[in-house]
């Protein structure tokens, strides 16, 4: 079967891979399945292997096959989208295929045992991907708070060759491959800027309205064959034609029921109007999502009759039977002219929820509590919104017990939040809601993955809200684990101080150095501990390497024997409020510190502290600040 792959950037694929080459699972060099662990022994077996992305590196992948005695490793999306480059040399060429291609191959290796081989081809051919299928990145709605359907739109974001503004080592032709909104943003410009020029006198609304319901469906798997729902799509995918001649406006454009309990129903009355050409008889249909429950149901009228320079009320019926269960029911309101469709996209949720009526323990002020999820009931499985999957690096299901607590905010906050200590047990995260409801966490930064101005995205013990609004608020913290654990809770609010260092230690035998770290908001958080060492006059740095010690409270920093001579060391730490910024608000001195400490060694190798050289600080700042 021919199939599209895409290498990285180097090496090149070798001659002896352009010819049949067998092809296997990771099971066949002793690895697993991402092989981001090292095979127990070589093995004389020379294929191309496939392997799964994710869990580690793609280097380190490279590395692994490569010493188990792989030529090659094919790499498998985990995730629907086109196949990508990758930005970094393999010890051997590896190549990207897309998480379709990836099941087809496995599904050959199985049919055809020992007898599967592959071959590849050097020449540089377009890769061919269906199109409008969603990115992995692409945001899913919908809005904290008020619970909004969103997106709009979806547009071209993955894999736009663009032109860049100079040459440079780094991108040393005039165009390169991007991704992101930096590239959605222009396509849905572009389409407006049209929009603007055939009707001048359109309002924003209007010109949104045209953009949403003129949007055609887009996709949410590689092989564009599951339609994607409205919470990840929106109205779908932008179609400038149909965006510059709509026919018909709706009002809203974007049908939003919220949170639905199960027994009742909820209507919205939709305008919709004659854009120009879209008078007459429109036909009504309900496209429903197919991930919708069972006995949540959309309804309209069979159809409307648009006056001409005028408009009508459609009347869009929620109605949630009684045993419905929980989750998003969502689809299109289709509206049907000819060989027009329009689309309005809707959305709500039947929630049934878990902590309604629950027992919370009250934060009445910030400070450190201790708790504990054992003997806890489990009345929680998921928690939203946002929803969000593995590619957060979250478990998808909580199957421990909660500990939930509530505190209330009489005013706005510039922050607030909590942070979870473990004392015994692990896993346990906390997620900070709008009151005792799982479905309404506090956006992504109400969840325990790092939304700071880096967006990692990484797991982290700490939940908040940066400019939180005042009101009812409620946590709870959880844990994937059935056994759970025991923890300190510390609530935090207004932390605009960042951490304190205290006083420099040397340990006896003058290889570490120890420096008590506190923090009275948010918490030390340890993956902003960096240090460097610079000796005076010296081009040569000494390395650092610093460890935290959380129950002690102390940064460890390992020296080992200094040569005499005087010496710069900067240290860099942080607080988890740094990680609830989702909005970028504050800067980084308000919950990051550096400090530089000025050390010489003497000809016995006796560290004391000293002013530090002028220069060397200069360096070993600069060095953590950028690190």
């Amino acid at each position: 079967m021919p199939f599209s792959a895409v290498p990285s950037v180097g090496p090149r694929v070798t001659t002896a891979l352009t010819h049949p080459t067998p092809l296997v699972g990771t099971a066949a060099y002793g690895l697993d399945r991402h092989a981001c662990r090292e095979a127990p022994r070589r093995r004389p077996l020379r294929a191309v292997v496939i392997v799964l992305r994710g869990g580690c590196s793609f280097g380190s992948k490279a590395i692994n096959a490569h010493e188990a005695g792989a030529l090659g490793v094919i790499v498998e999306s985990d995730r629907p989208g086109p196949p990508f480059v990758v930005e970094e040399e393999a010890d051997l060429p590896l190549l990207v295929v897309t998480d379709a291609v990836g099941r087809e191959l496995r599904a050959y290796i199985a049919r055809a045992g020992s007898a599967a081989h592959v071959r590849f081809t050097r020449t540089i051919e377009e890769v061919p991907t269906p199109p409008r299928v969603l990115t992995d990145f692409s945001s899913a709605g919908p809005t904290p708070f008020d619970l909004l359907l969103k997106p709009d739109v979806s547009a071209p974001g993955e894999a736009i060759l663009s032109s860049i503004p100079l040459a440079s080592s780094d991108y040393p032709g005039a165009f390169a491959s991007w991704a992101g909104t930096s590239m959605a943003a222009p396509a849905v410009t572009g389409v407006v800027a049209l929009v603007r020029e055939r009707h001048p006198d359109w309002t924003p609304a209007q010109i949104r309205a045209a953009l949403i319901d003129s949007a055609v469906p887009s996709y949410a798997d590689s092989n564009a064959t599951v339609e994607a729902s409205p919470l990840r799509t929106g109205g779908g995918f932008v179609d400038a034609g149909g965006a510059v001649a709509p026919g018909v406006l709706a009002d809203p454009p974007v049908l939003t029921f919220g949170l639905v309990q199960a027994g009742s129903s909820a209507t919205v009355p939709v305008s919709i109007s004659d854009a120009g050409a879209g008078a007459g008889v429109w036909q009504v249909t309900i496209d429903r999502h197919s991930g919708s429950p069972l006995g949540a149901d959309a309804t309209a009228p069979s159809e409307v009759t648009v006056p001409e320079a005028g408009g009508v009320l459609l009347p869009v019926t929620l109605t949630v039977g009684p045993k419905t269960e929980d989750g998003d029911a969502a689809g299109y309101v289709l509206l049907t002219q000819g060989a027009r469709t329009r689309r309005i996209p809707y959305w709500g949720h039947v929630e049934r929820p878990q902590l309604a009526g629950a027992t919370a323990r009250l934060l009445s002020h910030p400070g450190i509590v201790r708790g504990s999820t054992r003997g806890q009931p489990n009345r929680v499985d998921a928690y939203r919104y946002p929803a969000y999957t593995r590619a957060l690096g979250l478990p998808v299901h909580w199957l421990g017990g909660e500990a939930l607590y509530r505190f209330h905010l009489a005013k706005r906050a510039i922050n607030v939040g909590v942070t979870v200590e473990p004392i015994s047990g692990g896993g346990l995260r906390p997620f900070v809601m709008r009151g005792l409801d799982e479905n309404r966490v506090v956006g992504e930064s109400g969840m325990p993955i790092d939304v700071g101005p880096s967006l990692t995205e990484d797991p982290v013990p700490s939940a908040g809200l940066y400019w939180a609004p005042a009101g009812e608020y409620a946590v709870s913290v959880d844990s994937a684990r059935r056994r759970g654990g025991a923890f300190r809770l510390r609530f935090w609010m207004n932390d605009t101080t960042p951490p304190a260092l205290g006083r420099l230690h040397v340990s006896d035998d003058a290889r570490t150095l120890r420096i008590p770290v506190t923090d009275a908001g948010s918490g030390v958080d340890p993956r902003y501990l960096e240090c460097a060492l610079v000796r005076q006059g010296s081009s040569l740095d000494n390395p650092c390497r610093p460890d935290w010690h959380a129950e002690a409270g102390v940064a460890s920093i390992a020296v080992g024997r200094l040569a005499a001579g005087s010496y710069a060391l900067a240290v860099r730490v942080g607080d988890y409020a740094e990680s609830r910024d989702a909005l970028a608000i504050s800067i980084s001195p308000q919950h990051v510190r550096t400090r530089v400490i000025g050390l010489t060694v003497n000809a016995r190798g006796a560290i004391h502290v000293a002013p530090a050289p002028r220069e060397a600080a200069f360096d070993a700042r600069r060095q953590v600040d950028g690190a």
